[in-house]
């Protein structure tokens, strides 16, 4: 882990501050990834690298700066205070389309690190990604499999005496099997946020028999009937419904600048009475959980909706206080050390209700059952979303009836949110990427099945 010195911090503060900034904060990273990659016919082909840097933030009010480097020791350090001034200096007071961007000292990049005697447990990782091969190979098809792990150790000083430090780890397998059929791909994953070691070989082959079921069952799937359409959503369906419906939107850096739906909503219902939303409250090792988000603030259980009505958001230091709560919510999270900190979701729950996915199903008679949804997206201003079913089943007469894939779900979230008519009593976790401002990070939901009274089907 990258340690400066006290000295080297103190003068580098010294001069970050020169030029007015209220505040300052330097964050270290260290970040070692494995991959592995391959298919059934070319075999795996594995890497590893490691970046490692320091980034710099000056701020006062609303207005920061962020210079990076790779650069860090005492002497690079204090240039980086003085450049941070400079930035700082120049960006203070002027509209965000006008300001600098993120500015970089010296050199930077990603250096490789060579596979052959560096890693002593590669062969492990190896097996259990040829394992995930081997047992999706049943089904025949194109077998792909792509293995990454990560480990990360971020430091965070601030210019007020705070510091924190974590280490981080992040897992993930998936497997795709494509089969003769235009829908006819499976996919299985297995993420967490845990070392390597977490991941056993009786998992690692789950991961691949999922993905060749899966590619199997849509070997026959349709494209559902198009119109608006009652819907239900299994637990992984829902899970990315209610991320894209009222995530985003309550971050804070979206409702500080009126860019959100929920901008004016504090205290007010948005969302059906049965509907709670909350974010944060996992356990370290859920995907994309922390003990401590990228400022060095311990994450908490952060209620979004209560009953309905919209009761919080989700902060870093910079928008603490957009609901009403001075503090941080532990949701600063960035990429690395070249990107600033942005209120993010970690983990993102529907509360549970009582009823049953098979008592729901039965009680929309005919509508569109959705067990897994991709390709997520919502423009948190207007609210208008959309979905592309991944796997499906029409339901008739309170029965799922015939596999569907490829349809495309749009909307409105609030009124989605609000047409929301049953919560079932069957919640799972399920692992994502998702994508802000050019950052992409590792998410997870967890929800129960899910009722709409309605939502648009169209084709792809």
């Amino acid at each position: 882990m990258i340690d400066p010195s006290d000295a080297a911090l103190r003068q580098m503060f010294s001069a970050a501050l020169s030029s007015g900034g209220a505040w300052a904060e330097l964050f270290t990273e260290r970040t070692t990834v494995t991959e592995l990659t391959g298919t059934t016919r070319s075999g795996l082909t594995a890497a590893r690298s490691r970046v490692q840097g320091v980034g710099l933030r000056v701020g006062l009010g609303r207005d920061t700066a962020l210079v990076y480097s790779t650069d860090h020791d005492h002497a690079s350090l204090v240039e980086l205070g003085s450049t941070a001034a400079a930035v700082f200096r120049a960006i203070h007071g002027r509209r965000p389309a006008e300001r600098i961007p993120a500015v970089r000292i010296g050199r930077t990049g990603r250096a490789g690190i060579p596979v052959t005697g560096q890693l002593l447990d590669l062969a492990d990782k190896r097996r259990l990604v040829e394992t995930a091969l081997g047992a999706a190979r049943q089904q025949g098809g194109r077998v792909r499999a792509a293995y990454a792990d990560r480990e990360r150790e971020i430091g965070v000083w601030d210019s007020l005496g705070g510091h924190a430090a974590k280490t981080d780890w992040q897992t993930r397998l998936q497997v795709d099997v494509a089969l003769a059929g235009p829908s006819a791909t499976g996919t299985g994953t297995w993420c967490r946020a845990l070392p390597s070691s977490a991941l056993t070989p009786d998992e690692a082959a789950a991961v691949g028999v999922s993905a060749a079921d899966q590619a199997l069952r849509l070997e026959s799937a349709v494209p559902a009937r198009s119109g608006t359409r009652a819907l239900v959503c299994g637990p992984d369906a829902a899970g990315l419904l209610v991320h894209e419906l009222c995530g985003h939107a309550l971050e804070a850096d979206a409702l500080a600048l009126g860019s959100s739906i929920f901008a004016d909503s504090l205290g007010k219902a948005v969302a059906d009475s049965a509907v709670t939303v909350v974010d944060g409250g996992a356990p370290v090792g859920v995907w994309g959980v922390s003990a401590v988000d990228d400022e060095g603030t311990t994450p908490e259980r952060t209620e979004l909706i209560r009953a309905g009505v919209m009761v919080g958001s989700m902060t870093d230091r910079l928008h603490a206080g957009a609901s009403g709560d001075p503090r941080s919510s532990g949701n600063a999270r960035r990429r690395s050390f070249e990107h600033p900190p942005l209120p993010r979701m970690t983990q993102t729950t529907l509360e549970s209700g009582t009823t049953s996915r098979q008592d729901i199903i039965a009680g929309v008679g005919t509508g569109l059952l959705v067990l897994e949804a991709t390709g997520g997206t919502v423009d948190p201003v207007t609210g208008r979303f959309s979905l592309v079913v991944k796997e499906g089943w029409e339901i008739e007469s309170g029965e799922p009836t015939r596999i569907v894939s490829g349809s495309v779900l749009t909307g409105d979230a609030l009124s989605s949110l609000r047409d929301i008519c049953a919560i079932g009593d069957d919640p799972q976790t399920f692992g994502a990427f998702c994508g802000k401002s050019g950052q992409w990070l590792p998410v997870s939901y967890r929800s129960p099945s899910l009722a709409l009274a309605r939502i648009t089907v169209g084709g792809v």
